[in-house]
Order: C-alpha cells, then structure tokens, then sequence
C-alpha cells in the first residue's frame, strides 16, 4: 500500500470520525446549521467549491483501483466529492435542498451518522490508525532531510549523514550510535 493510500486513508478516517462525533455531540444544531445551508445560496456554492477542490486533490493525486479495499475507497471518496461538488455548482439550490429533504436526513440521523462513524473509524484502523510512529514522515511520504523516502529501519542512500545507519565516517553507524547512552559494540 502506498505511503499517499495510507496518509489519505488516516486524514479522510479522522475527518469522518471528528464529523460524525461532532453531530452527534448536538444533534439538534446539526440539523438546523445543514438544514439552513441547504436553503442557503452562498454556502452551497461556498460548500461546492470546497468538495470540488478536495474531490479534485484525491482524484489527481491517488488513482487506484486495485490493492485492497482501502485504495479502492480512498479513490471513489476522492470522484465522490468531485461530483457531489460539481453538483452543488451547478443544480439550483431549490433542488439541492428537496433532495436534502428526500434522503431523511432528520429523520435517520443516528443511522446516518453511525453509519460515517464507521466508515471513518474502518479507514483509520486500515489506514494505520494511531500506531506508534503512523505519523512518521516516512510513512506519510515526506522526504526527510537526506532526500530519501524510506521508512527509518531501512538503509538511507540519499546521502552521508547519517541518517537510517548511513555510511559515515568510514564504517556503518548504528541508529542509536549518536546516542550518549548508548551501549558500543
């Protein structure tokens, strides 16, 4: 799985966890806020320029539809939010607000929650969760300061510093040679 899957699996499981707890935390200022946007012109095409944006950066940047369930997911979050944003630019807000009405959104609250509630809480247990070390600028695929994307176990080839037990000095460093406490072999 690559390190994008697995950074968006985690930014997409914790933006539905903190959304779907959030609503339910005040479910009576949840529905009045999205029922008051559903009749609102500027904040549905506000809201449509946002999804368009998000459904653009995970559709540009992560096309998998193979490896597991989690690329597949990621990916049709990503052309899901592209086309929910492209609807709210340009259907009438009339409609947008009748078909907010005709999913029951009010009705089913709780169903409707519970059910993002899990999708987020799967795609952060698939996503690599809260692990020690899952926000490692490896695992995200950040280049760390030698160049290289590799996880910190691995050898570092990208430069002599040191880093992931490089060659330095002449012979092989250890990770936790730079250490003072540090037991030498």
């Amino acid at each position: 799985m690559s390190a994008t899957t697995i950074f968006l699996g985690k930014l997409l499981g914790l933006y539905l966890v903190a959304i779907s707890i959030g609503m339910l935390a005040n479910r009576q200022r949840t529905t009045a806020t999205l029922d008051e946007m559903a009749r609102s012109g500027p904040w549905m095409l506000f809201s449509g320029m946002v999804a368009t944006t998000a459904g653009l950066a995970v559709v540009l940047g992560h096309q998998v539809w193979t490896g597991g369930a989690l690329p597949v997911v990621v990916t049709a979050m990503g052309w899901a939010a592209l086309l929910k944003g492209v609807m709210l630019l340009l259907v009438p807000g009339e409609r947008i607000a009748a078909a907010y009405k005709g999913i029951g959104f009010e009705r089913f609250f709780h169903a409707w929650t519970i059910v993002v509630l899990a999708l987020g809480r799967w795609r952060l247990l698939t996503g690599g969760g809260f692990r020690r070390g899952c926000f490692d600028p490896h695992v995200l695929g950040v280049r760390d300061r030698c160049g290289c994307n590799q996880r910190p176990s691995s050898r570092c080839r990208g430069s002599n510093r040191g880093l992931h037990g490089d060659i330095v000095g002449g012979g092989r460093r250890r990770a936790n040679a730079a250490r003072p406490d540090a037991k030498r072999r």
